[in-house]
């Protein structure tokens, strides 16, 4: 399997927003229409056993990315609830 070479980048940018953006900012972070629509090809060429070793390393960095940005929504989120 791949290794997710970016992986420190998107960390510095997740440590970045959380001490910087607002809860609110953060729960209204979405990401774009192509690179939603990039995930779910790279999704799919993953499902049919297409995918090269970039775009495996590409899905894989999606992937932790996304984990990363649900970890800080959780976290704005539960900083909304206390503010409330």
């Amino acid at each position: 399997m791949a290794s997710v070479l970016l992986a420190p980048a998107f960390d510095e940018l997740i440590d970045y927003l959380i001490e910087r953006a607002t809860p609110d900012e953060i729960m209204a972070f979405e990401l774009s229409e192509v690179a939603q629509d990039r995930a779910a090809e790279l999704v799919d060429r993953n499902n049919a056993g297409t995918l090269t070793p970039l775009e495996q390393i590409e899905l894989e960095q999606m992937m932790h990315f996304e984990q990363r940005i649900m970890l800080l929504k959780a976290q704005a989120a539960g900083a909304l609830k206390r503010q409330s």
